[in-house]
């Protein structure tokens, strides 16, 4: 085992970067630049998926609508503009009207291009919904003429209808015609087959990650780190711009799995490049400075996605993804292997070239030597509760954001949820450097611990009670502090618990690994949604979920926060390892 470093077992306080060499500043650099556009392309991911689900399953009014505008397309609409669509049979009298005025019944100088469409597609959807609720009301067998409060109430009964979309669509009138309650409904089917839909492709995502975090976290122990690190950024930019080119589910999910091979390996190889590179009283905040700027990342995808989305859509977004492809090229170029690789390299091949090694690497030798083994698994369960945790609820505020801003149009709530996530990823940026001084100051597993805490507390609470744009904007950066503060922890604490023969292998393994069962996080959530919208599970004290996806989403996200709860277990068994310099064998 290696000797600890004197500073380090000292106290002698010297700033990190005091002291590190022009090629370890360049490491640093190049390693937080791949961090950061991988950060960035995840956040595009979650941000674009609801209206990338909407638009390949065909759901989305806007494709239609620019259709049928054809050569009269313009960034903006004044009145007078509005009246010519109205004259030249492009727009109802109703529908101008609609658009004229905003969410708060005030007049609007401008309409956007985006609403402008959004109503015209609308209207060239109707027949398609409708269609899709007639089809569930042949299903529940109650077709009719019209449809009085207690039909409407039968159809509640029968799990085919929310008790808050009876009042909203009776509203002043005694009954409604078929033709509306059919729309209602088959715009609530479209609304459920884009969720799930987005359910499915982060599963996928996940999935992805995980497995490309086991494939390259194997290439960076054989191939090197810096080489490899340039494979994953090349793989995650090249596949997230080809991502922008799907025009239906199964290529977009298909591209996702690819762009997430790339995704979760730049980590493992990133991380272990810095690791290795710093000196011992460097390292921890080398990695955690590492891991903080990837709410960089996160921060410039949100500011992307707000100037980028209203106007131009979700394609343009994944297109600005592959822009990071030119990073790979100076990796390739200009980085080379750290030292402490190179002859640990050396020396293994050696050994086993003369046949005085038994030790083996990639994951024989992780998981066959029985101290490997338990640091594996402990930061495997480690990695689960807060993959779990930001993939299956904390990275779904864009669709809790969503319901928040229904009343918005589509314009205004796109650029809410994009300020929103800014703001989430803004605290993760300080959540992530508070736990990386805490973790220097009180230890790695009281960090986990008291984040892990706070992540439930305040995450619960959002998901319960956020209600108001006001509340979402304060509560956002809360939790981004929470949830992706851990992170922080993760690249300091899996590099401390495994040798240089097997780091890259181990990091990939503990921070991926646990994604393959993250990955159901989001399958999970959404069957708590259909048992809460069904009846079959309800919470004490809180109103009743039954064919209300709103609150069933709420609701479904709350009980997959007590995984955090789980986290605390976990700390209980972690070796510490504040203190130490970087195991060897």
């Amino acid at each position: 085992m290696a000797q600890a470093d004197p500073q380090l077992s000292s106290g002698t306080s010297i700033p990190w970067y005091r002291g590190l060499s022009r090629y370890q500043w360049w490491v640093l650099i190049i390693a937080s630049m791949g961090w950061m556009f991988d950060t960035m392309d995840q956040q595009f991911f979650n941000l674009g998926r609801g209206p990338a689900m909407q638009d390949v399953l065909k759901f989305d009014p806007v494709g239609p609508g620019l259709a049928k505008l054809g050569d009269r397309v313009k960034t903006t609409y004044t009145p007078a503009d509005l009246e010519s669509l109205v004259a030249d049979g492009l727009l109802t009298a109703e529908q101008k009207q609609k658009l004229q005025f905003d969410s708060h019944g005030q007049p609007r100088a401008k309409v956007t291009r985006k609403d402008v469409a959004s109503a015209i597609g609308a209207e060239i959807l109707a027949p398609r919904f409708i269609e899709m609720g007639v089809a569930k009301l042949v299903e529940v067998n109650a077709r009719a003429e019209s449809y009085d409060r207690a039909a409407l109430q039968a159809l509640v009964d029968r799990s085919a209808l929310s008790t808050e979309a009876v009042d909203r669509l009776l509203d002043d009138t005694a009954a409604v015609p078929e033709s509306i309650l059919a729309h209602h409904l088959g715009q609530e089917i479209a609304k459920t087959r884009t969720d799930r839909a987005g359910d499915d492709s982060t599963m996928i995502f996940v999935m992805g990650w995980a497995i490309g975090g086991l494939f390259f976290g194997w290439i960076g122990d054989s191939l090197g780190r810096a080489k490899t690190m340039a494979l994953t950024i090349l793989t995650y930019a090249v596949f997230t711009g080809l991502n922008g080119l799907a025009h239906d589910e199964t290529w977009f999910n298909v591209m996702r799995f690819l762009t997430a091979l790339g995704v979760g390996g730049e980590f493992a190889a990133g991380a272990a490049l810095v690791a290795e590179s710093m000196p011992d009283r460097s390292r921890p905040a080398a990695l955690g400075t590492l891991q903080a700027l990837s709410a960089a990342g996160n921060m410039t995808a949100a500011v992307l996605s707000a100037l980028i989305l209203p106007v131009l859509g979700w394609r343009w977004l994944f297109a600005v993804g592959a822009v990071p492809g030119l990073v790979a090229v100076l990796v390739f170029l200009k980085l080379k292997e750290p030292q402490k690789w190179k002859q640990a390299r050396a020396k293994w091949l050696a050994e086993r070239a003369q046949g005085i090694t038994t030790k083996k690497s990639s994951y024989l030798g992780l998981l066959g030597d029985h101290r490997w083994r338990s640091r594996a698994i402990i930061g495997l369960l480690l990695g689960v509760v807060g993959v779990g945790g930001l993939w299956g609820v904390a990275f779904f505020t864009p669709e809790l954001n969503r319901i928040i801003a229904k009343t918005y149009s589509l314009e205004r709530r796109d650029t809410f949820v994009s300020w929103a996530f800014f703001l989430q990823q803004f605290g993760a940026f300080f959540g992530i450097s508070a736990f990386t001084l805490l973790s220097l100051r009180v230890g790695r597993r009281p960090a986990f611990a008291l984040f892990f805490l706070a992540a439930f507390v305040v995450v619960a609470y959002t998901f319960l009670f956020a209600h108001t744009i006001l509340e979402a904007y304060i509560l956002a950066p809360l939790v981004g502090f929470v949830t992706l503060g851990p992170f922080g922890g993760y690249a300091i604490y899996f590099p401390e618990l495994f040798p240089t023969r097997l780091r890259s292998t181990g990091v990939g393994f503990c921070y991926n690994v646990g994604r393959f069962l993250a990955a159901l996080a989001p399958k999970i959530k959404a069957g708590l949604k259909g048992m809460f919208m069904a009846g079959t599970l309800s919470l004490p004290l809180l109103p009743s979920a039954v064919n209300n996806a709103e609150l069933a989403i709420r609701y479904g996200s709350f009980l997959m926060i007590f995984i955090y709860l789980v986290g605390l277990v976990v700390v209980v068994f972690a070796p510490e390892t504040k203190g130490q310099p970087l195991p060897e064998d």
